[in-house]
């Protein structure tokens, strides 16, 4: 089995990532959280997109997604994919900007120097 790794992800993702792997174990926050050594709280903030979960408390996400299996990576291959995809979409918004303001620029100067 491939280690899973999710410490590069980021809220929303990691929030849906963590409800999806709660009810695949069927607990509910209190329970997962006991099982992190946390609170209630808090697991309801990461959920929740409020807070991402520490280092630690990533390390032990990713050893229940492990101890899932197959189901397990299939579900960090479908939260990173998400992940992936609203990277490439910000990505490409950027680019359009950019495209945008250098147009912009090169027809302020060529109409800037045609009327000298």
């Amino acid at each position: 089995m491939q280690s899973i790794k999710i410490s590069a992800m980021k809220q929303p993702q990691v929030g849906s990532l963590i409800r999806s792997l709660r009810h695949e174990l069927e607990l509910t926050q209190q329970q997962l959280s006991v099982e992190l050594g946390t609170v209630t709280s808090t697991v309801n903030r990461w959920e929740n997109g409020h807070s991402q979960p520490s280092p630690m408390a990533l390390k032990l996400i990713e050893v229940k997604l492990t101890e899932l299996g197959k189901r397990g990576e299939e579900l960090l291959e479908q939260f990173s994919a998400k992940a992936s995809s609203q990277k490439l979409q910000t990505l490409f918004a950027s680019l359009r900007t950019l495209q945008r303001v250098r147009d912009r620029f090169s027809m302020e100067n060529y109409c800037g120097s045609s009327s000298n």
